[in-house]
């Protein structure tokens, strides 16, 4: 599990963020071919309760158990599908606080705020830039895909400059 900030913006932050979220069913998908890794690691986890027996053969016994049968071999090569959302950040989020950006700008202004804003998310979101991430949040902390802090300190304030006064930020804790 991970906690990460997003910065949403608009009136109804969680009509944003719905298209993001892990519990979105979608029509299924393709994820790719399963890793022989992976194929390593269930027939580890069974090989002493089937002794001898194939892949094929543990997996249409144990497969639904596994992974919900999400698995299939189709033209000797093994697959798996999802009806996960492929976009999904967050599974629950809470709004931490909703600002504007002269709000925002006026606590910056302060004399002991450095001249860089206080404040850089993991993400922001918007109707017009959709999600926008530093990079993709995993459990316990990880990120992957990173960009440099001075990418995603660029990326963000263009985006923050590009805010009007009065626009609505809604500061959202994502759980991931």
């Amino acid at each position: 599990m991970s906690h990460f900030t997003v910065f949403v913006t608009g009136k109804n932050p969680g009509k944003l963020l719905e298209p993001y979220s892990e519990h979105l069913k979608v029509k299924e998908w393709l994820v790719g071919a399963v890793s022989e890794e992976d194929k390593k690691i269930f027939i580890d986890a069974y090989k002493g309760d089937y002794p001898g027996k194939s892949l094929e053969e543990i997996y249409a016994e144990k497969g639904d158990e596994w992974n919900s049968s999400s698995w299939r071999k189709e033209e000797g090569v093994w697959k798996e599908y999802s009806t996960c959302n492929p976009e999904k950040r967050w599974d629950y989020w809470v709004e931490i606080i909703k600002l504007t950006k002269k709000a925002i700008e006026k606590y910056n202004a302060q004399p002991d705020v450095p001249d860089a804003i206080a404040f850089v998310p993991h993400a922001f979101l918007s109707k017009a830039t959709g999600w926008r991430e530093q990079g993709r949040a995993g459990w316990f902390g990880t990120v992957t895909g990173k960009k440099t802090p001075d990418e995603w300190y660029r990326e963000f304030m263009d985006f923050f400059d590009s805010l009007s006064e009065k626009e609505e930020i809604h500061i959202i804790d994502c759980h991931i």
